[in-house]
């Protein structure tokens, strides 16, 4: 049996010849079809409603193991897409096993509304003066210089001798001898 590549997208030419499309390289283009293809939707008279766009995922293994690649080019990828405003973080993971982060997309097609009145951020980008760098999601637990370890120091404790007064191999005989 063949494995699943996914359904079809139909990208807009107004999001084909944008700023954001062409700044986020092939990377960023591959994730963004995964995480597209994890949308689940519901058709009304309305047009298109999204179901689960906040919740989508795609974690770093399996865009590894899809791609074989490396793991900085998945966070490249997903750092890219977030800088332009192609997709948000709704849940930042990384607790323990299972907790994966969750994304939003801000692209949809022009027959579904965005969630919650959001608008499309990435018509906005320009690549210098509006851009959503600081979203990039940062290191949690990086060490400064001010927490390392000074010259001299191991960071263990030193722990006292347990055989003080009962040495086998000195010249103190144990406590208690057997018969």
């Amino acid at each position: 049996m063949k494995p699943f590549k996914g359904y079809g997208l139909y990208i807009s030419p107004e999001l084909q010849g944008s700023k954001a499309w062409n700044d986020i390289g092939v990377r960023g283009h591959r994730l963004f079809y995964d995480l597209h293809n994890g949308l689940r939707y519901r058709r009304k008279k309305d047009g298109i409603h999204f179901t689960n766009n906040g919740e989508l995922f795609f974690t770093e293994k399996q865009y590894c193991e899809k791609y074989n690649c490396s793991k900085d080019v998945y966070t490249n990828g997903r750092n890219d897409l977030i800088r332009v405003g192609l997709i948000r973080m709704t849940y930042r993971g990384g607790n323990g096993k299972g907790d994966k982060s969750k994304y939003k997309l801000t692209y949809c097609n022009n027959t579904s509304p965005l969630p919650n009145n959001d608008k499309p951020r990435w018509k906005f980008y320009d690549g210098v003066n509006m851009n959503w760098e600081k979203e990039k999601p940062k290191s949690k637990g990086k060490i400064g210089n001010k927490t390392q370890f000074q010259k001299g120091e191991s960071g263990r404790s030193r722990k006292k001798s347990t055989l003080s007064k009962h040495t086998l191999n000195g010249t103190n005989p144990p406590i208690e001898t057997y018969p």
